[in-house]
């Protein structure tokens, strides 16, 4: 049976320097979402005051659209994660 940090495709042993990168790369996502949520509340509350637009539910679903296809891009194309290797049936199965 593989360890847990060989089924996401990382090494069973990790050096100090493997850790300090994932440390960091944790830290920095963390920093970029607090940056971005930021500045997502700021662009709504312009949106919806100055520019006077009145329909904050599809406001809302349009920005859950656009940071679902920026997270799926992350992920699959940048690779910056490792994935479980899932697949869609394995994944979406109720136990």
């Amino acid at each position: 049976m593989p360890l847990a940090a060989e089924s996401m495709g990382m090494p069973a042993r990790m050096t100090v320097t493997d850790v300090t990168y994932q440390g960091l790369l944790t830290y920095g996502v963390i920093a970029m979402q607090t940056m971005l949520s930021t500045a997502l509340t700021c662009l709504n509350k312009y949106i919806l005051f100055e520019r006077q637009f009145h329909f904050p539910l599809g406001l809302t679903c349009f920005h859950m659209c656009f940071l679902s296809v920026v997270t799926v891009f992350i992920v699959k194309f940048l690779k910056l994660f490792p994935t479980l290797g899932l697949s869609v049936r394995d994944y979406v199965r109720v136990r």
